[in-house]
């Protein structure tokens, strides 16, 4: 029995560990409780805390919306300096000053506020006001989650357009993110949708520092806002989104941006198609005094562009930092040569329009630029050119040392320009083994046209035709018809493709064909003067980077900006322009183009020689000093280019008239594009004592002598000259276009054995190609005779006569010999063979025969041993010792050719279907002459080729390993062969 002594006990022991388990669990509790205040409420609550902090900092000054005008350019004006630092180009500062209005909604035509709603928010007006939870979400999730995306919407836009330029770097970013998110929140709190869209469109930027719609409409039209038609209406409300595509900066796009805001507006259902109709066909004009700077505007429109994308690149929102960050430019205009190369295009233009002479640059001071004009043969005329553009670039660095002009707009037909691309591409690309050596065709030809039936005749701007030459002469006098053969064969597809990697940012359309060497397409004469500039540092591109505006387009700009400071000095970017001249990092150099490749566009169009036919010597293209340069003519001669270069400068000029129509200049158009490069190219060396320099000679450039109009190997009898080739691109074959004749001095015919001595004359004569022979007759250039002499020989009526072989025709191994001879009263007959024409020793065959059977072999002539021209001569005697005789001249070919087969592209990996086909190329030479060269498929015969170059296609169908043989036969039919495999990989694999 339990006593109550032991009840107390377990009573008290039940209660203390029911104290205990309490403590316990009051602890645990209380644990619980510190650990969730610690990990969520605390946390919550400051962040509900620093929310309400960073809202009530973030609202802090917001300005009264009428306030806001005066304040949007008060944050700092930005300075655009020329390349010294010293010479104040352009200052952001408000080009309507102290003329800024407030434009109520109502006073506005109910179209132009449609028109912005319908562009960047149509769902504005009826989006929900202030929301305290949605913000108090929003600030704690950009605080604890992630970055959030800038509002779009219109208060969004608003907001950033009032606060300053967005810092760089992620929590800078996000502190501002914070402070937009309140800004919104708190406007939609206090202003109704109209009030905040009234706001906006006093504040939106539309370029050139117009600020608001009314600043918009005076600067770019001349009238208040409220007069504004509904097709200018729409033309202002597309600026926004594209600041830079402004009536001032591209009047084209500006226009063209108009029309597809009106057709969203007619979508959207806000006008009628006839309203549509009537503002599309509206005639809008604009001021024609622009605010935009005074001093090389067309540059400082390049370089603010081009600032704002290096910023916007660093983080920062680059438009506006250069619209109101108070920053300091130093760009890379020299302000000298700029006003000296204007004053120098201004001249000429005005010497060929009969204008007073020009003296001043723009800013007052000596024209000394038009001092270095060459004089010309013929000036004036009925339609002289009376607009220019011109770049000067520095060709170590890639920055733009002057811009005159509209250079930086694809306006230009690039004609003649075009030519270095056609023929690099042919160096990089090769459709067939193609050098400056190779033989080009300056004569009339047919390519088919850009639409069916058309037929396309490339001629010369003088309208002549100079035959047949090395491709070098056709390159540097910059003649059409070779040109365009050479396009036609590599394919316009395959020649524009080399050009937008090397600079060119137009001509993306795939519709064109080799008529675009002579008019067609825009190009800018920025785009060719930077696409060339590669050329002149021997393949590389130097400039800043960035984003291609399409997959194989260049991935540079020239380079416009060389510093920006911020406000108080601070550097916030800089072009290292030495790592650039050096090429030592890619962060200013791009290598592009083998510099031996670079290196013979430079040496054959800085051969001034070649030029000499269609220019004259001492014409106003050639310098003091190296220097390639192309000229000619675009658009059927309404446009007039020169461009060329030298190590350190590179130069584009163009000239044309402003109503299109064609210009009546010298043939090449020297005298307008021309004169005002060689004066502007003269005074950049001359002013900074820039010494005379050439291209250094990369390793794999090598040298050999070749012959003249063909670029073949010599044979012993061709002139010759030392060309320059990249290693791999010399000529395989030997010439046989040059000819040694032994003629008949006083008949012309060719000589035989009965010619006497004293008559005979060896002549050299070139035998152009079949296609060729028309032009060449027609240009009475001599050809060699055809006929033998027939006057030399005593005895026309003799009856002994050699058979086979037949005269001048091709033998080898034993030859057996036909003839006929009268049998009666023979004595004996004797064949005997000497060296040449005329040997001056016979060496007997058979010895003396005394039986004649007609249709039987006189004797087997054994020609092992010979090769070359021999005289094969047959005796007759008869019984009286009387004889008569006959000869004939044959070629003797006992060595068999050879070839090497390979693809033109020797070690390219095929894959399919990528590949379309494999160019197959058979390397065949032979001591004498080559017939044919057969290609073989799998044994199967694909074709042969007749002449130099030995080539064939073969269509891929499938991936494999594929065979491919290749027969050579000589003209005795001596032959060789060679194989080789390719493997044909499927692609991706």
């Amino acid at each position: 029995m339990v006593s109550s002594t032991q009840l107390i006990i377990r009573r008290r022991a039940r209660k203390a560990r029911k104290t205990a388990a309490r403590r316990r669990s009051a602890f645990w509790w209380g644990l619980f409780a510190a650990a969730f205040s610690v990990l969520f409420v605390l946390p919550l609550g400051g962040a509900a805390a620093g929310a309400a902090i960073v809202y009530n900092d973030s609202i802090r000054g917001l300005p009264q919306p009428q306030q806001s005008i005066s304040t949007l350019t008060a944050q700092g004006v930005t300075r655009f300096y020329d390349r010294a630092g010293t010479r104040l180009l352009y200052s952001l500062e408000d080009p309507l000053g102290d003329g800024r209005a407030w434009v109520p909604l109502q006073v506005l035509p109910a179209y132009v506020p449609t028109a912005m709603l319908v562009l960047e928010d149509p769902d504005f007006l009826q989006t929900p006001g202030f929301n305290p939870f949605s913000a108090a979400s929003a600030l704690l999730d950009n605080a604890l989650i992630e970055t959030r995306p800038p509002d779009a919407s219109i208060t969004g836009r608003l907001v950033r357009n009032l606060l300053n330029p967005t810092p760089s770097g992620a929590v800078a970013v996000n502190l501002a993110r914070q402070r937009e998110i309140a800004l919104v929140a708190e406007i939609n709190r206090l202003y109704s949708p109209p009030q905040v869209l009234e706001w906006h469109l006093n504040t939106e930027y539309y370029g050139n520092e117009a600020y608001g719609i009314e600043a918009a409409a005076q600067i770019y039209l001349g009238k208040p806002a409220s007069a504004l038609t509904l097709g200018e209406a729409a033309l202002l409300a597309a600026i926004p989104n594209a600041p830079q595509y402004n009536p001032f900066e591209d009047e084209i796009a500006a226009r063209a941006r108009g029309i597809d805001a009106l057709r969203m507006l007619r979508t959207a259902g806000q006008i009628t198609d006839a309203e549509f109709e009537a503002a599309a066909a509206e005639n809008i004009r604009f001021r024609t005094e622009n605010y935009i700077a005074q001093l090389a505007p067309d540059f400082m429109t390049y370089a603010r562009r081009q600032a704002e994308h290096i910023l916007t690149d660093l983080g920062y929102d680059g438009r506006q930092m250069v619209a109101r960050g108070g920053l300091e430019i130093t760009t890379t205009l020299d302000s000298d040569l700029f006003l000296q190369a204007e004053c120098a295009l201004r001249g000429q233009l005005a010497r060929l329009n009969g204008a007073p002479p020009v003296t001043e640059a723009l800013d007052g001071t000596p024209c000394i630029g038009v001092g270095f004009l060459p004089e010309t043969g013929s000036l004036g005329g009925a339609q002289p050119p009376d607009t220019g553009a011109l770049v000067l670039l520095d060709a170590a660095s890639g920055e733009i040392r002057a811009l005159v002009g509209a250079a930086d707009s694809a306006l230009y037909q690039p004609g003649a320009a075009l030519l270095p691309f056609v023929y690099l591409d042919a160096f990089v690309n090769p459709r067939q083994l193609t050098s400056p050596a190779s033989m080009a065709l300056d004569i009339p030809r047919s390519f088919p046209g850009a639409e069916e039936g058309l037929i396309y005749n490339p001629a010369n701007p003088d309208g002549r035709f100079y035959g047949v030459m090395n491709l070098r002469s056709a390159m540097s006098a910059a003649l059409l018809p070779p040109a365009a053969e050479m396009a036609f064969r590599q394919g316009m597809g395959s020649i524009l493709r080399t050009a937008h990697q090397i600079g060119i940012n137009t001509l993306a359309d795939d519709t064109y064909d080799i008529m675009l060497l002579e008019r067609g397409g825009r190009v800018s004469a920025l785009d060719l003067a930077y696409a060339y500039s590669v050329f002149a540092t021997l393949g590389d591109m130097r400039g800043v980077t960035v984003e291609p505006q399409a997959r194989g387009f260049r991935g540079r700009d020239p380079v416009a900006v060389r510093e920006i400071r911020d406000r108080d000095g601070q550097l916030l970017w800089t072009y290292d322009s030495a790592s650039a001249t050096a090429c030592a990092t890619l962060d200013t150099c791009t290598p592009l183009l083998e510099d031996a490749l670079a290196y013979l566009v430079n040496d054959v169009y800085a051969d001034r020689t070649p030029r000499w036919q269609t220019l004259g010597q001492g014409n106003a293209l050639e310098m003091d000093r190296p220097a390639a340069v192309v000229s000619g003519r675009g658009g059927d001669g309404t446009e007039s280019w020169t461009i060329g270069y030298t190590p350190q400068i590179v130069a584009a000029v163009h000239v044309g008239r402003t109503d299109g129509e064609a210009l009546s200049l010298d043939p090449w158009g020297v005298d307008g594009a021309g004169v005002i490069w060689r004066a502007v190219m003269d005074y950049a060396h001359l002013r900074d004592g820039l010494p005379a320099a050439t291209w250094e000679r990369p390793p794999l450039v090598t040298e050999m002598q070749v012959c003249e109009r063909s670029g073949l190997i010599p044979n012993g009898v061709c002139p010759t000259y030392l060309e320059v080739f990249r290693d791999g691109m010399q000529p395989r074959q030997i010439d046989s276009y040059w000819q040694v004749k032994d003629v008949n001095s006083r008949t012309g015919q060719l000589a035989t054995i009965n010619t006497p001595a004293e008559l005979v004359q060896q002549r050299t004569y070139f035998v152009p190609p079949d296609e060729a022979l028309e032009w060449w007759r027609d240009a009475n250039l001599p050809l060699p005779p055809v006929d033998y002499d027939t006057v030399s020989v005593p005895e026309v009526l003799s009856s002994t006569r050699i058979l086979a072989p037949e005269a001048f025709s091709y033998v080898g191994g034993v030859v057996p010999v036909f003839g006929q001879m009268q049998a009666d009263a023979l004595q004996y007959y004797q064949l005997s063979y000497g060296q040449g024409l005329n040997p001056s020793s016979w060496i007997d065959v058979g010895g003396q025969r005394t039986g004649y059977s007609p249709g039987e072999a006189l004797a087997e002539w054994d020609t092992a041993g010979l090769d070359g021209l021999y005289s094969l001569r047959l005796v007759v005697t008869r019984e009286d010792n009387t004889f008569e005789s006959d000869a004939v001249q044959v070629t003797i070919d006992n060595i068999a050719p050879a070839v090497a087969l390979d693809s033109v592209e020797p070690g390219k990996v095929y894959r399919f279907p990528g590949d379309a086909q494999v160019q197959l190329d058979a390397r065949a030479t032979d001591n004498i002459a080559i017939s044919r060269v057969e290609f073989y498929h799998n044994d199967e015969l694909l074709g042969a080729d007749e002449s130099w170059p030995y080539q064939l296609n073969w269509r891929i169908s499938a991936p494999g390993t594929e065979r491919f043989r290749a027969v050579v036969f000589d003209a005795v039919g001596n032959r060789a062969e060679s194989e080789i495999t390719i493997d044909i990989l499927r692609a991706g694999g």
